[in-house]
């Protein structure tokens, strides 16, 4: 009987190992764009509890959050793709499957910090437009550059569900992540912001009412802005 072998501990482990290959220019670029992430962004617990957010003029009970489903790319493909694989391969494209949803996970948080925090503190001035760019970024930017990642692996993808050649569409990829220097050395100074405008009633009402909402899956605004950071340092 056929078995799903485990995945392994780190996320891409097996890209890292196989089919990147990167020139050294370009491994260099991605040396030096990843040292200055992990100097520069800030690597405190990014979800915190409900409680820590509570109001203490409010007792609404929070609705329950919307939770994620989480498949594995085997239970999703023919079962004859499936056996016509080896273990080796099979955990590849497990792989592949994981950072793609992973993309897309990224795409739907940023659209939501986007739509449900962003564009309504904006149009109740609950904070000027100045300070949201400081503490969002550029949303307009983000979303674009990981939708083109999940595009060129879509595109890659058989219709039996497997994708043969990750590695280069890493490569031409990863450059993109250029866009992100501003805002992984912006996060302190962002987080901080965020930190002092909680203390406005009119945005702590706002931030806990995100929070009981089903949307936000019991996560407060600040892990929906964490995840790039988090997001950056998995790829290979």
């Amino acid at each position: 009987m056929f078995t799903t072998p485990k995945l392994p501990n780190c996320h891409f482990e097996i890209l890292k190992k196989e089919e990147l290959l990167c020139p050294p220019n370009l491994f260099s670029f991605v040396h030096l764009f990843y040292s200055s992430v992990k100097l520069f962004t800030h690597r405190g617990d990014s979800r915190s509890p409900s409680s820590a957010q509570k109001s203490s003029r409010r007792s609404t009970v929070p609705t329950p959050a919307k939770r994620r489903s989480s498949v594995l790319w085997s239970e999703m493909v023919d079962t004859n793709v499936r056996q016509s694989l080896t273990a080796k391969e099979i955990r590849r494209q497990e792989v592949i499957y994981e950072m793609s949803r992973g993309e897309q996970n990224l795409i739907e948080d940023l659209k939501l910090a986007r739509k449900a925090y962003h564009d309504p503190m904006l149009k109740l001035s609950i904070m000027s437009e100045e300070e949201l760019t400081h503490i969002f970024g550029d949303l307009d930017a983000y979303i674009p550059l990981h939708e083109d990642l999940l595009a060129r692996i879509g595109a890659a993808t058989k219709p039996g569900g497997t994708v043969e050649q990750i590695g280069p569409i890493l490569v031409n990829w990863l450059p993109g992540l250029n866009a992100y220097k501003g805002y992984c050395s912006n996060q302190l100074a962002a987080k901080a912001l965020l930190d002092q405008k909680r203390k406005d009633p009119r945005v702590q009402d706002f931030l806990q009412r995100c929070l009981e909402s089903p949307f936000s899956r019991k996560l407060d605004l600040w892990s929906f802005l964490d995840n790039p950071r988090s997001r950056l340092v998995k790829y290979p």
